[in-house]
């Protein structure tokens, strides 16, 4: 949980709150890069567990304590640990910050975490942040196992089918109903498109990830 209430003094931030899937619970943002990341690390598979604010970093400069609160902690699978702080990259080299981004590099170097920066350059990419927020709109939907195997079944026969093509397979007298059961299965990485490269279309090809499991 943060552990400082979200500012917006000068009223030029975005506050608002995200309802995590991974986390079950309301996140805190404070930003509009930290909406964006909060959307990469609920759609990144590495991510296991993350929090906004977690702690607060005290340190000195020309005598003087200053405290810096990180945007977010995050874990992977790995179990490695990383400081994340989100600010526009035309921000990025101010003195200010970069005497935040040292302090948050210390910290970290002490404690075998890593720290990184994220800019709004970072985490707009390609199509990857306009995809995953399309498809998190079908995130909590529920697939039946019935339509779930019909999917996969029709992937096995051909391994790559556009997102059409895969529909029509899947129901040809209504291929639109299809549709929202292979939206919710790409969030989830069952099925897999190309993210980055492309924004998702009807002729963007859908198939199977090399681990996904037969139903």
């Amino acid at each position: 949980m943060p552990v400082r209430n979200p500012s917006n003094r000068y009223g030029r931030n975005i506050v608002g709150k995200f309802p995590s899937l991974k986390l079950g619970r309301m996140v805190v943002f404070e930003s509009r890069i930290e909406q964006d990341q909060i959307y990469l690390m609920e759609y990144d598979q590495n991510v296991v567990f993350y929090e906004e604010q977690p702690f607060t970093i005290e340190y000195q400069y020309e005598g003087r304590l200053y405290k810096y609160t990180p945007d977010f902690r995050v874990v992977e699978v790995s179990g490695r640990h990383t400081l994340v702080e989100c600010k526009p990259q035309r921000f990025i080299n101010k003195d200010d910050n970069q005497r935040r981004f040292e302090a948050g590099q210390q910290w970290c170097a002490g404690h075998s975490w890593e720290f990184r920066v994220v800019t709004d350059q970072d985490a707009r990419v390609g199509f990857r942040l306009e995809n995953i927020k399309m498809l998190w709109q079908f995130a909590r939907y529920k697939v039946s196992p019935d339509m779930k195997a019909r999917i996969y079944a029709a992937l096995n026969t051909d391994n790559v089918l556009t997102l059409d093509g895969l529909a029509a397979r899947i129901d040809p007298n209504n291929p639109r109903s299809a549709v929202v059961p292979i939206f919710h299965l790409l969030f989830h990485h069952e099925l897999e498109t190309l993210i980055v490269e492309a924004k998702i279309t009807g002729n963007s090809p859908i198939y199977l990830p090399q681990a996904a499991e037969v139903v």
